[in-house]
């Protein structure tokens, strides 16, 4: 069960935990990036809470293998989403994701384009 824990924290963070704490901030126009970045926050804990909440409830009806091999198949999902959907904003300036942002259709092709 410990090992499986150890596992379940890396593989949270490269998925959604990414998103929030580190893109999120990045591909937000200045003007919104603290009152945007409050409700992804909060939401984040939100599902950490309901996550924590319910496993012993889970670990019970479904098994202890059942309960992680659930949350590893939601990690997967979210990574499997990031890769597909999130843009690459590495080496690139804020000022440049605010223009693409701007530049409306699709946020991936705007900023391969800028």
């Amino acid at each position: 069960m410990i090992t499986a824990l150890f596992a379940y924290i890396p593989f949270n963070g490269i998925g959604i935990q990414a998103v929030v704490w580190l893109i999120g901030p990045e591909i937000l126009p200045l003007s919104v990036r603290g009152p945007a970045t409050s409700p992804a926050t909060v939401t984040l804990w939100g599902v950490d809470l309901l996550i924590a909440v319910t496993a012993l409830t889970a670990i019970e009806a479904i098994g202890r293998s059942g309960t992680f091999f659930v949350y590893a198949l939601m990690n997967v999902a979210c990574i499997v989403f990031v890769a597909a959907k999130v843009p690459e904003t590495r080496g690139r300036s804020p000022e440049r994701i605010e223009r693409a942002l701007k530049r409306g259709g699709s946020f991936r092709e705007s900023l391969e384009l800028s």
